[in-house]
C-alpha cells in the first residue's frame, strides 16, 4: 500500500512539472503601434537644371501629408517557433510596408537592421523600389525622434517626426527578436 501511496505522488509530482512547463511550439504574437506627428516634410527634385519642391507623392503621399500630421508606425511579431518567425513593419500613410521573416527572402533589400532599447534604424536599397532609411532615436523616457530620408521616381524626401508614448509592448517585443535573423543572414543586437 505504501508502494501503491508513493507512485501515485511521484506520478502527480510528474504531472504538476509538465503543467508548468512552457509550451517551446506555441507561436509567439507582440503587435503594437506608436504615433507620430509630422514636424517638417521636404519633398524636392531637380528638372532641367531647375529645383522643385512637390506637395506630394502620386500613389503614396497624397497633398493632405504634411507638418502637424499625425501617423502610425504598426509593429507585427510572430515567432511559430518550429516554423521561423515574421516581422511586419508598417507605416500605411508613408507608403512603407516592409516584411522580415527568417530566411531572408521577403527583406532582401533591407540592410542593417537595428532594433534596441534606444533605437530603431534600417535601410532600403533597391533598383525596382523606392529606396530610403529610417533611424529612430529615444531622447527622453518613452519618446522617440524620427527621420526618414529617400528618394521616389528622381525626388528626393525627408521626413522628422516626435513619436510620444512607445508603448511598454517594445520591451517584450525585443525579448521576441533576440538572436533572431532579420538582417539577411545578420542577426540582431543583443
Amino acid at each position: 500500500m505504501k508502494k501503491l501511496f508513493t507512485s501515485f505522488i511521484i506520478f502527480f509530482f510528474i504531472l504538476d512539472i509538465n503543467a508548468n512547463d512552457p509550451d517551446y511550439d506555441k507561436s509567439v504574437k507582440i503587435s503594437f503601434s506608436i504615433s507620430c506627428k509630422a514636424m517638417d516634410v521636404i519633398l524636392i527634385g531637380i528638372e532641367d537644371g531647375v529645383s522643385k519642391r512637390y506637395s506630394s507623392i502620386n500613389g503614396v503621399w497624397d497633398e493632405y501629408f504634411s507638418i502637424g500630421e499625425m501617423f502610425n508606425i504598426n509593429i507585427d511579431f510572430t515567432d511559430r517557433k518550429s516554423n521561423g518567425h515574421i516581422l511586419h513593419f508598417n507605416m500605411p500613410t508613408l507608403g512603407i510596408r516592409e516584411t522580415l521573416d527568417d530566411i531572408g527572402i521577403m527583406n532582401m533589400d533591407i540592410q542593417n537592421v537595428r532594433f534596441n532599447e534606444n533605437g530603431i534604424s534600417f535601410n532600403k536599397g533597391s533598383k525596382y523600389f523606392t529606396e530610403y532609411e529610417l533611424r529612430m532615436k529615444r531622447y527622453y523616457k518613452n519618446d522617440w525622434q524620427f527621420i526618414l530620408d529617400g528618394q521616389w521616381g528622381g525626388a528626393h524626401y525627408i521626413v522628422t517626426a516626435n513619436c510620444m508614448g512607445m508603448p511598454d509592448t517594445y520591451k517584450e517585443f525585443l525579448e521576441g527578436i533576440k538572436g533572431k535573423n532579420l538582417n539577411n543572414g545578420f542577426r540582431v543586437n543583443k
